[in-house]
């Protein structure tokens, strides 16, 4: 009951977020997003049976990566890029946990898409980002590399835990291209929204998942 509770203070409070990210409004920006990864934090302590401090590093990286990416200079951008990446660590670790690395042959045909993923991110976005090429092209490698550690774990998890996770680690994926998109190459109509939506939908998928 209590993680209903929380889920929908989550939701009341995204809402405001994209409020202010459709409108422009600084003020309800900056006052809601660095509330979403705590609410998801809160979520995750209360719904779970046993804790793992992973998920909750990882999230605590995505708060500071929100903070630091509320502004667009070079030194926060480089801040936020660092917090996000040792975040996806985490969250790769704990998903390495749960695999036994027996795979069926077959099983490496999942590694091509992310592959294409790869080289299509490497190709919107690493021709744009002046200085911060290597630091976005590891970012790159490390997000597809986070979602790919929930794409092997379908042998290790039920249906539902194995989808949220999956789904949540593309919408990250697809936030974070927009975003890159917006910042290095040109602006997207609704592109804060776009970002804002997904990335919201991406954390609150993973952390549903690692609690079921």
């Amino acid at each position: 009951m209590l993680g209903i509770i929380v889920l929908i203070i989550l939701g009341i409070v995204s809402i405001i977020n994209l409020y202010g990210e459709y409108g422009g409004k600084l003020k309800l920006r900056y006052f809601s997003k660095p509330i979403l990864m705590p609410l998801l934090i809160i979520y995750y302590v209360v719904t779970v049976q046993d804790i793992n401090v992973l998920i909750i590093l990882a999230l605590l990286c995505c708060l500071a990566g929100d903070v630091f990416l509320m502004k667009e200079e070079k030194l926060n951008v480089m801040l936020g890029i660092g917090s996000f990446f040792l975040g996806h660590v985490f969250y790769i670790t704990y998903f390495l946990i749960s695999i036994d690395f027996i795979f069926p042959p077959y099983f490496y045909l999942l590694i091509i898409p992310y592959i294409v993923v790869i080289i299509i991110l490497f190709k919107l976005i690493y021709p744009y980002m002046g200085d911060l090429r290597i630091p976005g092209f590891l970012y790159m490698i490390i997000i597809t590399l986070m979602s790919f550690t929930t794409a092997i774990r379908y042998d290790a998890v039920t249906l539902v835990p194995y989808l949220l996770p999956l789904f949540g680690s593309l919408f990250f994926i697809a936030s974070d291209t927009v975003l890159a998109l917006g910042m290095f190459k040109t602006k997207i109509k609704y592109g804060d929204v776009i970002v804002m939506l997904t990335y919201i939908l991406a954390q609150t998928l993973i952390t549903i998942g690692v609690t079921i």
